[in-house]
């Protein structure tokens, strides 16, 4: 549809309006951000727990 569209305009697409179907994955999408957010901040408090060490290396 958006290929036809893209070459004959929009204007000229007829038929049904296509159906999105990507609801569901929203609530997978945020608990992967808080997973990736949950991590950066171990991360962080490992690196700054680290980091005064790294003068006696």
């Amino acid at each position: 549809m958006v290929a036809f569209a893209g070459t004959h305009g929009w204007d000229n697409v007829k038929g049904e309006e296509p159906l999105d179907k990507r609801a569901h994955l929203a609530e997978e999408v945020f608990n992967l951000l808080k997973k990736a957010k949950n991590e950066a901040q171990i991360a962080l408090s490992f690196i700054l727990t680290i980091a005064p060490l790294w003068f006696f290396l």
